[in-house]
């Protein structure tokens, strides 16, 4: 009789396989995909009351509830930087929209921080989901091409 092995051992092979080909697929490191949640949101009257090192997990709104101007908190990526957004709505463009769920911040659209650091993200329910590299890479060549969208995807 042959040597039985348990089904989680089997299940750890299938994962540890399935972990490897998504981050081949999505170009990004197990450090770098973890998902980072923003538990609260922290209200400021106004933008000197936030001190500079903003951490990870912190999710500061300048303004009110009724009223929210920015959203300022730390990326989720691994490089610590400090991203801000206006949620002001009065013709400024980008603009983003802040909602709320049982007290987590959702934005929308998506974060799509471009230059010295390159981050994708989606913000939803206080979770961070990861844009992956291959959709934004082949949008970026489609935007730089000189062909039209096309249309029926829309």
């Amino acid at each position: 009789m042959g040597k039985r092995r348990r089904a989680t051992d089997a299940g750890m092979g299938m994962a540890a396989r399935l972990r490897k080909w998504f981050e081949r697929l999505s170009g990004r490191s197990a450090a770098t995909r973890s998902f980072v949640q923003f538990p609260e949101i922290l209200y400021a009257a106004d933008r000197s009351t936030i001190p500079l090192a903003v951490g990870r997990r912190e999710f500061f709104v300048v303004g009110s509830r009724e009223h929210p101007k920015w959203a300022i908190f730390g990326c989720p990526c691994e490089d610590g930087h400090l991203v801000e957004v206006t949620l002001v709505r009065h013709g400024r463009r980008p603009s983003w929209r802040l909602t709320t769920w049982r007290g987590r911040p959702t934005l929308n659209p998506s974060i799509h921080v471009q230059g010295e650091h390159s981050c994708h993200y989606v913000i939803r329910r206080g979770t961070v989901q990861w844009v992956r590299r291959a959709e934004s890479g082949h949008d970026r060549r489609r935007a730089e091409s000189d062909e039209p969208p096309d249309e029926s995807r829309f």
